[in-house]
């Protein structure tokens, strides 16, 4: 073979094998790009919509808010670290609320609860009409209300006479014995959600103001009370393992996902992960699911729908259970343990756009008057500088059939008067307009987490 024809065949291999190369590369890359549709289609590629029998049955979220923000010409930017907005679920799970019909039982059960923290049972008073009981305790200057449905808590102490109303020497308990004594109190309820627990709360210092009013008190020497508000966790993807397979993939691909939200912001506040949740499925085999889930909120966040007020002991109340209890506002509707179906959301890079026309301002707190427990009236804003977005569920005060998610988006306000401060904002997260017919399953049996 001449020198020429050498670097002839050289050439011609040279060209062959690079072509080769391409080929092998491109088929890896599709392998690799179908592998990981595959692996995220197995869980929450395509919504089901399988909560109703038809798309219209599927209430629309109705936020109902005050006008915190007199400036109708404000702004609303995003103006993240990145300059973007983290990579977020695309489809998501949705809970039913158990409708509980009223027990037959129900006045007698809830003469049982009044009767524990003090209250003459006997005295209860029913207005024609009305669903609700009622009670008073005009020695300590108390009043107690309690639906007749799902036996709602709402007790409340006149404090405009402090002195009959609390002991005017007593030790505040310590923030975590606030929160035991509330949880003890919810516990004590005849419908209490065993979703609520110690380590789902937040506690504010609140300081009773001279017309017996409530204020947020900045340090703990300032607090007469101290408010433990409670939340409950759902999973908004439930990735079930019940061997190895292709679960690990899985459950690779959602961690980080998962990591990317927690590490965003204030994402370790709402985002939590179980990686071995025990789950029985309508065969009764035991399964293993890995539940990434987030924290719900009501429609006030300042104003949660289950909250206790905890203060020093009053030894005078020899019949009260809980003599460290204040006040509660409990209205705790129960959900469901499993999704009952899952459905598409907005996708969250356009949530920003959306804020201005179907958005709501839940809360606006400017740093010269930090007061999230009796915040302003109405303030001007210029502009809102979205710097986060996050996932969460909403529960309304009012029964709704479902739970649905919610965006939330929170950042800086920057007010006409040059203050600034913090604000969230909700917007509904589920994509109404695609909602179409259940599809059918195609998996194995649907499951029932246990709590």
């Amino acid at each position: 073979m001449t020198l020429t024809e050498a670097s002839y065949w050289t050439r011609k291999f040279a060209v062959l094998g690079a072509i080769v190369l391409v080929l092998l590369i491109i088929v890896t890359v599709v392998l690799i790009s179908a592998g990981n549709k595959v692996t995220l289609q197995q869980e929450y590629e395509h919504a089901n919509f399988r909560c109703t029998k038809t798309p219209e049955e599927m209430p629309h979220l109705d936020i109902h808010t005050t006008n915190l923000n007199s400036n109708p010409d404000s702004e609303i930017v995003l103006s993240t670290v990145k300059g973007d907005i983290e990579i977020l679920p695309r489809v998501v799970n949705v809970y039913a609320f158990i409708d509980t019909p009223q027990s037959l039982n129900a006045l007698n059960t809830a003469k049982a609860f009044a009767k524990s923290i003090g209250f003459d049972p006997d005295t209860v008073v029913r207005k024609r009409n009305s669903s609700v009981y009622e009670w008073t305790d005009r020695a300590f200057k108390r009043k107690l209300i309690m639906g007749a449905s799902n036996l709602d808590v709402h007790l409340k102490t006149d404090f405009k006479d402090k002195e009959k109303a609390m002991p005017s020497e007593g030790r505040l308990p310590s923030d975590s014995e606030a929160k035991s004594i509330a949880a003890a109190f919810l516990n004590s309820l005849p419908n209490t959600d065993r979703a609520y627990s110690v380590e789902n709360t937040l506690s504010r210092y609140v300081a009773i103001t001279a017309d017996g009013g409530f204020t947020e008190a900045l340090a703990r020497s300032d607090a007469d009370l101290i408010r433990v508000d409670f939340f409950r966790r759902k999973a908004f993807i439930s990735i079930k393992n019940p061997g190895k397979q292709k679960s690990d993939k899985v459950v690779n691909a959602y961690k980080k996902m998962f990591d990317i939200m927690h590490d965003t912001g204030s994402g370790s506040i709402f985002y939590t992960i179980k990686e071995d949740s025990t789950v029985t499925d309508s065969d009764g085999r035991t399964l293993e699911y890995y539940l990434l889930e987030t924290r719900t909120l009501s429609e006030n966040p300042n104003d949660p729908i289950v909250s206790v007020y905890v203060g020093p002991t009053d030894k005078r109340k020899k019949d009260n259970a809980f003599p460290n209890v204040y006040g509660a506002d409990i209205t705790s509707w129960k959900i469901e343990d499993s999704s009952c179906g899952t459905y598409e959301l907005i996708p969250s890079i356009q949530v920003v756009s959306m804020l201005k026309d179907y958005g709501s301002l839940v809360s606006l707190t400017p740093k010269s008057d930090p007061d999230t427990i009796r915040p302003p009236s109405s303030l001007s804003v210029d502009s809102f500088l979205v710097q986060n977005i996050y996932l969460s569920y909403l529960t309304p005060k009012k029964y709704t059939p479902y739970l649905q998610p919610i965006w939330v988006a929170t950042g800086e306000a920057i007010f006409s008067s040059g203050d600034k401060g913090s604000f969230m904002y909700y917007l509904p997260a589920i994509n109404y307009d695609i909602i179409s017919a259940p599809v059918e399953e195609t998996a194995p049996a649907t499951t029932t987490q246990k709590n």
